[in-house]
């Protein structure tokens, strides 16, 4: 996990910032993805974003995940993604509050795809 822009926290969803470590891994397609991920012996539902931030006006290809229900300083750790379903492709919106309107449908729609997958934090 590697340090982002912080704009995901500003929107209410902060991400983690995901540096694939070898050039050899299979990246899906651009868009928000339903995943569930692994960090210390548990397990977290979150949704994932694959793409350039279009909105942002960005050129750098980037992979971010929100995790819910969780509030901990990982930079620097090990997540292993799981992912279960495309929820949408990547697209562009008109600015932050569209795309934070977004991101509440998408998280929703994560929970759904989610359902009957257990989280397991030891919290």
């Amino acid at each position: 996990m590697v340090t982002g822009d912080r704009i995901g926290r500003t929107l209410g969803y902060p991400t983690a910032n995901i540096e694939v470590d070898t050039k050899y891994k299979l990246i899906p397609a651009d868009g928000i993805y339903a995943v569930t991920v692994s960090h210390e012996h548990n397990v977290y539902k979150g949704m994932l974003y694959i793409g350039v931030r279009p909105t942002l006006r960005g050129t750098k290809r980037n992979i971010e995940v929100n995790l819910f229900e969780f509030d901990q300083d990982i930079y620097g750790e090990t997540l292993t993604l799981h992912f279960h379903s495309q929820l949408r492709g990547d697209q562009t919106f008109d600015g932050l509050e569209s795309m934070k309107a977004q991101l509440k449908k998408d998280k929703e729609d994560a929970l759904r795809a989610l359902q009957g997958h257990k989280s397991s934090s030891g919290h």
